[in-house]
């Protein structure tokens, strides 16, 4: 975890940050990437060549924007890699099952989305493609009113890369990362210190977060 610049986190949150009362929006990384069930293959790829994410929430983009699923980056470029699931407005898009999703998923995590975009021709690129059946259903979240204490307990226990803040109509509203976590372990009792600690949080987890995609 060292090397990968992971930080590890201790079995127990830091008690000075459960003195604290800091709640998950304070700690959390606001302005979050969402895609749509149905996304424009070009948009697509933009969001995949901007954001180095490991995983991307999915929301009801014709709606409120409420969260729907989520869907890894290997998922999302192994579905480009398969041209024939692309469709123009008007027509129905093609599906594949979990047997081809899987060798699909196989062949990508040697593909990066610069090998996507060489295979793409222009007219490609502005047909649209489905996400919604291949998105994991109920993705692991917490309110943005509940405790960074239940949120370092959620990573301590579970092992994941990234933790999704929704509002009270289930709405992304930022991510929280390993590094946002470990700085909890500096916050001491001194409570005028804690603002400071956690902007720096922030600043180290969007610099950090390309390597643990």
């Amino acid at each position: 975890m060292q090397l990968r610049g992971i930080p590890f986190l201790e079995e127990s949150c830091p008690t000075g940050a459960r003195h604290a009362n800091i709640r998950a929006r304070n700690v959390m990384s606001a302005g979050v990437t969402t895609i749509g069930t149905t996304m424009l293959v070009k948009d697509l790829i933009g969001v995949l060549t901007r954001h180095s994410y490991s995983d991307f929430p999915v929301v009801d983009s014709a709606g409120d924007g409420a969260l729907l699923g989520s869907i890894s980056r290997v998922d999302l470029i192994a579905l480009l890699s398969k041209k024939e699931l692309f469709f123009a407005k008007g027509e129905d898009g093609g599906l594949l099952t979990y047997d081809e999703l899987d060798k699909a998923r196989s062949k990508s995590k040697r593909m990066s989305i610069e090998d996507i975009k060489k295979g793409l021709a222009a007219d490609d690129e502005e047909k649209y493609i489905y996400l919604s059946p291949y998105m994991q259903i109920a993705p692991i979240t917490i309110h943005g009113h509940g405790s960074a204490e239940r949120a370092y307990e959620i990573f301590r226990s579970l092992g994941i890369r990234q933790l999704l803040v929704v509002d009270k109509h289930s709405r992304p509203i930022g991510i929280i990362m390993r590094h946002e976590l470990a700085r909890l372990e500096e916050i001491g009792e001194d409570h005028h210190h804690i603002e400071k600690k956690l902007r720096d949080a922030r600043i180290s987890s969007r610099s950090s977060v390309r390597h643990m995609a």
